[in-house]
């Protein structure tokens, strides 16, 4: 009898953990005046829209458009450049993936290798 109660405990927390993960994938709807090239990156308590106008991997720099994930009122239009403690390249093909949001002044992102390298666009 406590084996069944443990395997459907151990079921019970596998299915929910399954549930929680997979909704915070959500996309939320792109209001119409984002552009469809625009990306979202978020999490339950909200998130924004980006679009990357230009890419300059010699300065460092992207000019970025950020949108309001709710209304898609641009929130910030302007060039970012890059300010990392890296040991490694950074990898200009894979900025949609590095994003992990954005705090009013810096675009954040995740760390970049195992050595903990990090980097923000300012």
């Amino acid at each position: 009898m406590k084996i069944k109660l443990n395997i459907s405990l151990i079921l019970s927390f596998i299915l929910t953990t399954s549930c929680i993960e997979t909704s915070k994938s959500n996309i939320p709807k792109r209001p119409i005046n984002v552009p469809i090239s625009s990306f979202w990156i978020g999490g339950y308590d909200g998130g924004q829209w980006y679009k990357i106008s230009q890419i300059d991997s010699i300065a460092e720099v992207v000019h970025f458009v950020i949108y309001n994930d709710n209304d898609g009122s641009i929130v910030s239009n302007k060039n970012f450049k890059l300010n990392c403690n890296r040991n490694v390249p950074f990898q200009w093909q894979k900025i949609q993936d590095c994003i992990n949001g954005f705090d009013g002044n810096r675009i954040l992102l995740n760390e970049i290798s195992s050595d903990k390298s990090w980097c923000y666009f300012e």
